[in-house]
């Protein structure tokens, strides 16, 4: 499809833009969908293209998005002196 938006003069910036988060942010939320976590998932998001563009690889990579799970899993940290575990983004 972008080789033939490319032939059909489509501009490049729609021709390479990656598809997230439009109308698919709401499956790459799993679990409750709430204003927090489809804030975070925005977030984390324009994070990640963020970085593929200044790394020079945002038009190498055809899909990138991230993926906010229903539970708590891998990072875990300290609060004060609290043990906590908090949300990690999925990153593909």
């Amino acid at each position: 499809m972008r080789e033939l938006g490319v032939v059909l003069g489509v501009s490049p910036t729609s021709v390479w833009r990656h598809p997230f988060p439009g109308p698919g942010l709401a499956i790459r939320v799993l679990g409750a969908l709430d204003r927090e976590r489809l804030h975070m998932a925005r977030l984390a998001d324009a994070i990640l293209i963020q970085e593929l563009r200044a790394a020079g690889e945002y038009d190498k990579i055809g899909q990138a998005f991230v993926v906010l799970l229903n539970c708590k899993v891998g990072s875990q940290g300290f609060s004060g002196r609290e043990r906590s575990r908090a949300r990690s983004p999925i990153l593909r």
